[in-house]
């Protein structure tokens, strides 16, 4: 009896407590529920007050009006994309860059691909009148993908029309039919040198550097990966970059600066990924970042080398990854994706930016849900991860248009929304990334609802 009413006096301190705990979770419970609410409410006009709508399969040259004012002046514009697999990106962007080409006057548009490759194709397009040799040239992901045959048949208009835009490439080594097949380089190499002063073929340095390409391209013969699985030791490497830089002085010398540019990237190239093998990218994160900043560094040389020397006053069009174009990645959380530091990455789009200041401006892709990959062979390709009831993805997922610009340009970052832990995705469909400052990554971003993969 004694143990009973002890429990009960115990009981009747306690009830007025659980009462007062009860209520105060209940309370808790309702000042969350408001603040998301609030959060929602300020989602929603926010990204009404900045978002510019579109719809993939309705959308028209007119729609993309706003983009006169906001890109003002800047004569370089980079359209990036997350991943090279994704269809709706493609459609959309194809015809954004109509827009820019019809209707602001652009005249040049660079891929990330191979710089001799569309040098080949170029000239090929200019001896054939047909844009087919400039598929060849790219990436395989863009030259099977029919959902890039719009830029293709838009730019084969554009020839037929006579508008001799010109199409060039950013990236370093040789990777196309258009690079690799039929030591295509080295004869094009040998015949301007021929072209400027046939004496230079006899001279040693060319000799022993074609002897090195003898062996480069007898690996891409083999079915290999070319510079990508071509093996030199590092005495090798220094006779290798010694000749190699003679050549690119004699061609400054007289006067052939473009091909001088060229021997460089493809041998700095070369050189950056010798003895480069899957299975070290795989475990040495750091060996692959170095190979990383080397190839954006050579990118950006490239790209500098392009809007200088060769299109000085042009308007000029960029297509690539988000990750090359996009600048202050460092400032990225998570710091690492998909085990590369973003702390310690140095991007193409870094270093141009520092080069041209506001004189460019990027557009980045992003998608709410949906799957990418290649579409060929029935795959049904991998899911988009679920985005934050906090992303802008997911706000914008509820508005009525299925693939708006947001302009982060005119984002506030001390506003209600922002500061409360908003997430932009900036580099992939799987890590949930924010930035402190989201228009320093890139200028604005296509919210796409729903993509599919890529059909080749």
């Amino acid at each position: 009896m004694k143990r009973e009413r002890v429990l009960q006096a115990v009981y009747s301190l306690l009830q007025p407590v659980s009462s007062l705990l009860m209520m105060g979770l209940f309370l808790l419970s309702s000042v969350i529920h408001a603040q998301d609410e609030r959060q929602e409410r300020l989602s929603q006009q926010w990204v009404v007050d900045n978002g510019k709508p579109a719809n993939l399969e309705l959308t028209t040259q007119k729609d993309f009006t706003f983009l006169k004012n906001e890109v003002g002046n800047k004569p370089v514009v980079a359209f990036e994309e997350q991943t090279h697999e994704d269809e709706a990106t493609f459609q959309l962007r194809g015809k954004v860059i109509d827009y820019f080409i019809e209707e602001l006057g652009f005249e040049v548009v660079f891929f990330e691909a191979r710089i001799f490759d569309l040098l080949y194709a170029n000239e090929s397009v200019n001896r054939f009148k047909q844009i087919d040799s400039l598929r060849n040239s790219l990436f395989w992901f863009w030259k099977t993908a029919n959902q890039h045959d719009h830029v293709l048949f838009f730019l084969q208009q554009q020839r037929q029309q006579g508008n001799t835009m010109e199409r060039g490439g950013l990236d370093c080594n040789l990777t196309s039919s258009c690079g690799r097949i039929g030591s295509r380089y080295t004869k094009k190499l040998q015949a301007q040198i021929k072209a400027v002063d046939a004496q230079f073929l006899f001279a040693n340095e060319l000799i022993s550097y074609l002897h090195f390409w003898d062996r480069i391209e007898l690996d891409m013969k083999k079915g290999g990966i070319g510079s990508l699985s071509f093996k030199m030791n590092k005495r090798e490497q220094s006779d290798f970059l010694e000749q190699s830089v003679f050549i690119q002085q004699w061609l400054r010398d007289k006067g052939q600066f473009e091909w001088a540019q060229i021997v460089n990237t493809i041998d700095e190239g070369i050189l950056l990924c010798t003895d480069f093998s899957i299975v070290r990218a795989l475990f040495s994160k750091e060996w692959f970042l170095q190979i990383n900043n080397g190839r954006d560094r050579l990118m950006a040389e490239n790209l500098e080398f392009l809007l200088a020397a060769k299109n000085a006053n042009k308007k000029v069009l960029l297509v690539g990854a988000t990750y090359h174009f996009a600048r202050n990645v460092q400032t990225i959380t998570p710091s690492k994706l998909r085990g590369l530091r973003l702390g310690k990455s140095v991007t193409m789009g870094d270093i141009i930016h520092s080069l041209v200041h506001h004189e460019m401006y990027t557009i980045g892709f992003t998608a709410y849900q949906g799957t990418y990959g290649y579409g060929k062979n029935g795959g049904e390709g991998k899911s988009v991860e679920k985005e934050s009831v906090k992303s802008l993805s997911c706000q914008r997922a509820r508005q009525k248009y299925d693939a708006p610009f947001v302009l982060l340009s005119y984002m506030n970052d001390e506003s209600e929304y922002w500061s409360n832990g908003a997430i932009i995705r900036f580099l992939d469909y799987a890590t949930k990334t924010a930035a402190p400052h989201r228009s320093a990554v890139m200028d604005a971003v296509v919210y796409i609802k729903t993509v599919t993969p890529i059909i080749c």
